[in-house]
């Protein structure tokens, strides 16, 4: 009897430490990710640079740091609804997506 118990527990133990394991692994990849994001938003909210980011395909912006809503006037709920042609009169979509298609293949200037 103890032969039929023994031998399915060690058969499944090696199985559930790889199993344990790899969920260690990965809670502590995400734990790790969560930081690195937190203190990569903590340097672009404190930057005094306008730091603007954008949808590629959509141009809206996805992320406006204090610093740009501070010096354009615009509260964040605003900003969510505009793209860059809104602040940048100059540019038109066709233009300002000539401007960026090096950088989305990729390209650097």
């Amino acid at each position: 009897m103890l032969a039929e118990i023994t031998l399915p527990v060690l058969i499944i133990y090696p199985v559930a430490t790889l199993l344990v394991g790899k969920i260690l692994s990965l809670n502590f990849q995400r734990q790790r990710a969560s930081r690195e994001r937190e203190r990569l938003l903590a340097v672009l909210e404190s930057s005094l640079n306008e730091i603007y980011l954008f949808h590629p395909n959509t141009l809206r912006f996805e992320y406006v740091n204090a610093a740009a809503l501070r010096n354009l006037g615009y509260s964040w709920e605003q900003m969510r609804t505009m793209t860059p042609v809104n602040i940048k009169p100059e540019y038109n979509l066709a233009t300002f997506r000539e401007l960026i298609q090096p950088l989305l293949k990729g390209q650097t200037p």
